[in-house]
């Protein structure tokens, strides 16, 4: 069980950790630990010990001495080291202890470190940031999964963090990140591919600019995200050919339209289900739930199953 005011540990103190203790501790968290291997002789060294300072963080020799001394442990490493992180604090992290991994990794990942954490008899938090910390610090929106996550959100949203609990397994948040990334890093890509297209067609890119970062400045709402996917598969033979004739003027810049490529395939593969001859049946243009339910059963019913 955590105490009022726990002792923190992080484990990696880079920009997530840095910016997490600074509001933590301005919050009225009283201890809070940071091990990193990085702490050898060097300008990476200063640097972090300066961090360390600004933030009121006590710097620590070992992850041994990290887990002894704190009672929550957070990870914030980088996704090929956070597995491995876990594996270390599993051999030295006691039966009262909690765990929480907020490292961008897949679900699996997150599942086999809680594995190996609820062995010792620790509890673990599967963490999804949402926000960024660097803007927000301990504010950052987040959203928390595992055996751990009502304790951790009981205790740490008393400091001001902004904890949305999922009451799930190990992964189920780390599963929502993975989602968000889809749509992340496709608009990402999506724009580059608009922006080259722009340069292309000697359109200046201020013009399009606004359009490019209004549409990836927040993930959209339920009813947005609803209303892009209904408009989306109800007319997804007129997009897909829309999209194509987008495909073939690309070309014609020279450029290789892989997210158009990819964005037709995709439209065609849903036009197939045809859907518009579903509504005000079981398909409701502004639910996506139903939307996915019928092409489920569409899907069952002439055995293209639903991809």
């Amino acid at each position: 069980m955590l105490s009022i005011n726990p002792r923190i540990g992080f484990v990696g103190f880079g920009e997530v950790g840095f910016h997490m203790s600074c509001g933590l501790k301005q919050a009225g968290v009283e201890r809070i630990f940071a091990y990193t291997r990085d702490l050898a002789g060097s300008a990476k060294s200063r640097k972090l010990r300066r961090y360390a300072q600004i933030a009121g963080v006590q710097l620590v020799p070992t992850l041994d001495e990290l887990v002894a001394q704190s009672e929550l442990i957070i990870s914030a490493v980088n996704a090929r080291g956070a597995l491995k992180i876990a594996k270390e604090v599993a051999q030295l992290i006691g039966a009262n202890g909690m765990f929480a991994d907020l490292n961008n990794v897949v679900p699996a990942v997150k599942k086999e470190a809680a594995a190996l954490i609820q062995a010792k008899g620790a509890s673990f938090v599967d963490i999804a940031l949402i926000e960024i910390p660097a803007l927000v610090e301990h504010r950052a929106l987040m959203y928390v999964s595992g055996d751990g996550a009502e304790e951790f959100c009981k205790v740490m949203s008393k400091f001001g963090m902004n904890i949305e609990v999922m009451v799930a397994e190990a992964g189920q948040a780390a599963t929502v990140k993975a989602l968000m990334n889809i749509y992340l890093k496709g608009m990402q890509a999506l724009s580059i591919e608009v922006a080259l297209s722009a340069y292309k067609a000697s359109i200046p890119i201020g013009h399009l600019s606004l359009l490019v970062s209004r549409m990836t400045q927040n993930v959209p709402d339920e009813d947005e995200m609803a209303f892009w996917i209904g408009r989306g598969v109800l007319h997804a033979h007129r997009k897909t050919a829309e999209v194509k004739d987008i495909v073939n003027l690309m070309k014609g810049w020279g450029i290789d339209p892989l997210m158009m490529k990819a964005t037709a395939k995709r439209l065609s593969a849903i036009a197939q289900y045809n859907l518009e001859d579903y509504i005000g049946e079981n398909l409701h243009p502004e639910d996506s739930q139903s939307i996915f339910e019928v092409m489920d059963q569409i899907g069952r019913e002439r055995g293209i199953g639903l991809h």
